[in-house]
């Protein structure tokens, strides 16, 4: 059995809690004191350099803790793991939490590039089942003409022009594939 894990808070994380402390502690002496533009100034000064920061982080890119430069880059699939484009470092990180190396084995699987797994390797197509039922009706829809298909339909109400102007696209498309293949 494993001991259980010691919870450890960073300095960072103390911080946030002494401040969201103070403020709530403060707000009802705030609410009541002839300062409060002073403290909604101070407030609004606070957000904003937040904001900045997080939009800086996305913009550009956070510090690297193993090789020190401005490389180290979110993945896109999942917020708590970068990638440090100049060493290739693997690292994830909890809400202002320390670093940690994220090339185990458990991390391995949100570094991979998607799979190809929708691709069927080695997919022959079948031969013609002809004399069975399914044969029949492929036959029957080879032997179709789409374009004839598309005509077949109700034109639409005026007030569906953009369905119609969808269907000459599919017309002419289909028309030049035709086009194509006679050739």
């Amino acid at each position: 059995m494993k001991p259980r894990r010691r919870v450890r808070f960073t300095i960072g994380q103390m911080m946030w809690a002494i401040l969201v402390v103070g403020g709530v502690l403060a707000l009802p002496r705030i609410l009541n004191s002839p300062d409060r533009v002073i403290a909604f100034s101070a407030l609004v000064i606070l957000s904003v350099l937040c904001l900045i920061a997080a939009v800086a982080e996305i913009v550009l890119s956070k510090r690297c803790p193993n090789c020190s430069r401005w490389s180290l880059r979110r993945l896109a699939r999942h917020s708590r793991y970068y990638l440090c484009t100049s060493c290739r470092a693997r690292l994830k990180r909890g809400w202002m939490g320390p670093w940690h190396d994220a090339s185990g084995p458990e991390d391995a699987a949100r570094y991979e590039r998607r799979s190809h797994a929708g691709i069927w390797k080695g997919y022959t197509p079948p031969g013609e089942p002809e004399g069975s039922r399914s044969g029949h009706l492929l036959q029957s829809k080879r032997m179709r003409d789409p374009i004839e298909e598309i005509r077949r339909h109700p034109r639409p109400t005026p007030s569906d022009r953009g369905l119609d102007r969808a269907s000459a696209k599919v017309r002419r498309f289909l028309l030049a594939r035709r086009e194509d293949i006679e050739e």
